[in-house]
């Protein structure tokens, strides 16, 4: 739980961006280790260090196994959008940078790369305008139709959108499908936002990375968990982080009444009965996955799991009871994660924070051991 709350605001690995005019000149992606051959890149080993720059993230799906844009379709696109979000918030170029795959990720080294892949998640949730590249194009390998509909199956652009919408809401967010169409999305329709809460469903390469995705998801929830607890303490309106609104008001983006709205939308959803969808306790093997099994795993797993008390069981841990901790670790001391949210939000003194909720924690598990827990400042949401 602890290192959930943590992972949101401790980057793994530097957040590599790219200036924007830099972006604009280079006429197509290119990848990281060239570009930082030639001191383009700017790297930032904390989010607090973001607070005064314009962040533009883009969301994109690859078209080739290879490389993400074999036909220079999608930087035309991204090259247009970047040009429309900087006119429509009125943010300074010199003062914009640019977070993208390709570019912000080392590609040549697997541990650097892998460590940079596990902080996507914390990327896009400090981001401060997220860009869906999705221009209707082809598959160069695989031949298949890439559009807004395959963008959205992928359990990686599913898991970028959500990241930012439990920071941000979707006021900062954009989709552009060709070079001369990039409109701000406002409000998601529902069909859209469900499939957002629902990044476990999404298509993935390798299903290792659901693992990896955990804890980021978990730590944004914890957040927004917190701040419904506030709210229904003082009985007032829903509203997002005061800073999450100051910063809104900045950039010129978005509504805070409308951000409100969508964060009590996903709230709504995460309580209600199919909660399980969105925080799956465990995740099923693929059946291509289970026809690699050797052939005494395969008739093992189709047994019940209870049946002679050794079965193989084909599923694997993912939330499991994470999500009932983490609240439990927040109706326990709420002011404390409160305070640590806060902290977190402003640029001060995490360290500070985190050792106080872990003192706090460590407290109160101490005095219930051996007993029945039992909320001591307010109950567990229904």
């Amino acid at each position: 739980v602890l290192e959930a709350i943590r992972g949101v605001h401790r980057l793994d690995h530097p957040c590599v961006l790219l200036p924007a005019r830099a972006f604009l000149r280079m006429g197509s992606l290119r990848e990281h280790e060239a570009l930082r051959a030639e001191g383009q890149l700017l790297f930032y080993d904390s989010p607090r260090q973001l607070a005064d720059k314009h962040v533009v993230f883009f969301s994109h799906q690859w078209l080739s196994f290879g490389t993400p844009d074999p036909l220079g379709v999608q930087y035309r696109v991204m090259a247009a959008s970047l040009r429309r979000v900087i006119a429509d918030t009125g943010w300074e170029e010199a003062n914009v940078q640019v977070w993208v795959d390709l570019a912000s990720i080392p590609q040549s080294k697997p541990l650097l790369k892998q460590l940079a892949v596990q902080t996507i998640a914390c990327y896009c949730a400090a981001a401060h305008a997220f860009v869906i590249c999705a221009p209707t194009t082809i598959h160069a390998d695989t031949g298949e139709v890439c559009n807004v509909q395959s963008y959205q199956r992928r359990m990686w652009c599913r898991c970028e959108q959500l990241c930012h919408v439990l920071r941000k809401g979707t006021g900062t967010m954009w989709c552009a499908t060709t070079e001369d169409d990039c409109r701000r999305l406002g409000e998601l329709d529902s069909e859209w936002l469900m499939s957002v809460l629902r990044v476990f469903e999404g298509d993935v390469t390798d299903e290792g990375d659901y693992l990896s995705i955990v804890l980021p998801i978990l730590g944004l929830y914890a957040e927004l968990y917190a701040l419904e607890l506030k709210r229904r303490a003082q009985a007032v309106p829903w509203q997002s982080s005061p800073a999450a609104a100051a910063e809104a008001a900045l950039c010129q983006v978005g509504s805070e009444e409308r951000r409100a709205q969508t964060l009590q939308l996903v709230l709504n959803e995460i309580r209600g009965a199919k909660r399980g969808e969105i925080f799956p306790p465990k995740l099923r093997m693929s059946a291509q996955r289970l026809a690699q099994l050797p052939l005494r795993k395969r008739l093992l797993s189709r047994l019940p799991t209870r049946v002679f008390g050794g079965c193989f069981d084909p599923r694997r841990d993912l939330f499991g009871e994470l999500i009932h901790l983490v609240e439990r670790a927040i109706d326990l001391d709420p002011q404390i994660l409160d305070e640590a949210v806060a902290q977190a939000e402003s640029g001060h003194d995490v360290q500070r924070v985190q050792k106080k909720i872990e003192r706090s924690l460590s407290r109160r598990s101490t005095a219930s051991s051996g007993s029945r827990w039992t909320p001591t400042v307010m109950r567990r949401l229904p």
